[in-house]
């Protein structure tokens, strides 16, 4: 067996010396085995184990190292020659015997133990051949962490596709499958000054527990040292608000149809007591086949379940949302409901159909006094049926408001007739508008250096092992079972207005 006993390197050690004198003994040990690689891939590898961290070598190339304080545990599969390393993601490997898998755990914890108490405060239990020998550690179950998973190097950033004032958005490509993920990438320290984090936990939440038909989907979620990371569905039509401002506005069968997806994505969350708070052109994402998914859940609130004003059930007040879609109750800072997302829908509605939005302007305090006190007007293209439907949404009163009562009487207003919500929400109607995939809908954008430094993680690309309390449990993965509700595919609208 190709192994360098451990009584001997143990007792073989190098003396290194600080500045106070005193020597500091220095361990290194090596085992020749085989590394597993996720294809199931055989590769002979020597695994270098020092104080200062663990290499995995090829000849003497070194394919990673990882420091100490980086590595969590290692585990032997019972009765087997086989290992799996957990440091910021996991790794296989076969001794070459049972015992020499032992004696590989055993230097493991011997090396290690003290930087996992460090970092964890607890140290994960070894499991073992032979149960005499594991150590008297807490269960892995116990120490509080964030699962073990994707990182930033499992992507190829290949262009910057959006930004904001603390986030950037990349079109990135999984390396294993090849798949094309929008990756939205948020500065930890500016969520914490902006009080952020609870709106960027809430949205977490909302992506990973709820899958719809018209919403985007989050696949996967990470976290480093001071980057959160969300992998969410690339929707490659490009945003709603520039094929409007192509189109300067859109015929009204295009923009009834926009209107109807919208609203049952809107009654989904409603539904489920979610307030979406942000409806604009700039969060609704078009697909190839011209269906629209709605995005940035950075708004949202869960656990409200008034429709506002003199309704009863719980509400929210906080003040947010875009100025020009903000609803009266919101700009008077009055507790607030899904009603509001009814105003957004009207708003949405009358700049679809005209280009405008309903009230404008030359500041800020104007336009509220608009919203507060004008009655919207209309030019004279737009239908009787249109006129009726946004005037019933822009109702200043909220528990007066079309869709007050229940989400079904928006869907019932004559401006909808003839369409049939199943098989619209099966996504069996033929959208009357297509991007093409040649568009410059999505726009590339320059990246510079001081992007690349807000995308890039400041470490090693690891997922964080419990290290920020603000983000805890934040990782996440659409590969794994989670509980979400209905299926996507088996929803019925029966269900949105069960109550």
């Amino acid at each position: 067996m190709s192994l360098r006993r451990l009584s001997k390197i143990l007792n073989n050690k190098d003396e290194t010396h600080g500045g106070n004198g005193k020597g500091k003994s220095k361990t290194s040990l090596s085992f020749e085995l085989i590394k597993v690689n996720r294809h199931g891939q055989k590769q002979s590898r020597t695994l270098n184990m020092t104080n200062d961290g663990l290499a995995n070598m090829k000849g003497k190339n070194v394919q990673w190292f990882f420091p100490a304080k980086d590595v969590y545990c290692i585990q032997q599969h019972p009765d087997s020659s086989k290992l799996t390393l957990r440091v910021v993601k996991e790794y296989d490997f076969e001794a070459q015997t049972p015992q020499q898998a032992n004696q590989i755990v055993t230097a493991f914890y011997d090396l290690y133990s003290e930087d996992l108490e460090k970092s964890y405060g607890q140290i994960p239990a070894p499991i073992s051949v032979d149960a005499s020998s594991q150590r008297d550690h807490p269960s892995p179950s116990s120490v509080k962490k964030e699962p073990v998973g994707l990182s930033f190097n499992d992507f190829e950033m290949l262009k910057l596709i959006g930004q904001g004032s603390f986030s950037k958005v990349c079109l990135v490509k999984k390396k294993d499958t090849g798949k094309l993920y929008a990756m939205k990438v948020l500065l930890k320290n500016e969520l914490k000054k902006r009080n952020q984090v609870e709106h960027t936990n809430t949205e977490r939440k909302i992506l990973a527990k709820y899958q719809h038909p018209f919403l985007v989907k989050l696949h996967y979620s990470f976290q480093t040292q001071d980057k959160l990371y969300m992998c969410l569905e690339y929707v490659d039509g490009g945003e709603l608000f520039y094929h409007l401002k192509r189109a300067r506005r859109f015929p009204e069968n295009l923009a009834c149809f926009y209107a109807a997806e919208i609203l049952l994505a809107i009654n989904f969350l409603h539904s489920n007591d979610i307030v979406y708070r942000d409806l604009k052109p700039e969060n609704i994402l078009v697909d190839l086949q011209g269906h629209l998914k709605l995005t940035d859940f950075g708004l949202s609130k869960a656990g409200v379940t008034s429709m506002g004003g003199s309704t009863e059930g719980s509400k929210t007040r906080t003040f947010c949302g875009t100025p020009d879609y903000l609803a009266p109750e919101v700009i008077q800072g009055c507790p607030h409901g899904k009603a509001v997302d009814y105003w957004g829908l009207g708003v949405l509605l009358y700049e679809m159909l005209t280009g405008q939005p309903p009230f404008r302007g030359k500041n800020r305090n104007e336009l509220y006094e608009q919203v507060l006190r004008m009655d919207v007007g209309f030019p004279e293209h737009v239908s009787a049926n249109a006129r009726s439907l946004v005037s019933a949404l822009l109702t200043k009163k909220p528990e007066e408001r079309l869709g007050a009562q229940k989400g079904e009487d928006v869907q019932n207003h004559p401006f909808f007739q003839g369409i049939d919500w199943q098989k619209l929400l099966d996504k069996q109607i033929e959208p009357p508008f297509k991007p093409i995939a040649a568009t410059n809908a999505v726009i590339e954008q320059v990246i510079s250096q001081q992007d690349m430094n807000q995308i890039m993680p400041s470490d090693d690309g690891a997922v964080t092992l419990g290290s920020s309390p603000s983000f805890s449990n934040f990782s996440y993965s659409s590969d794994s079972p989670i509980t979400n509700g209905s299926s996507p595919t088996a929803l019925k609208l029966s269900k949105i207005f069960d109550d």
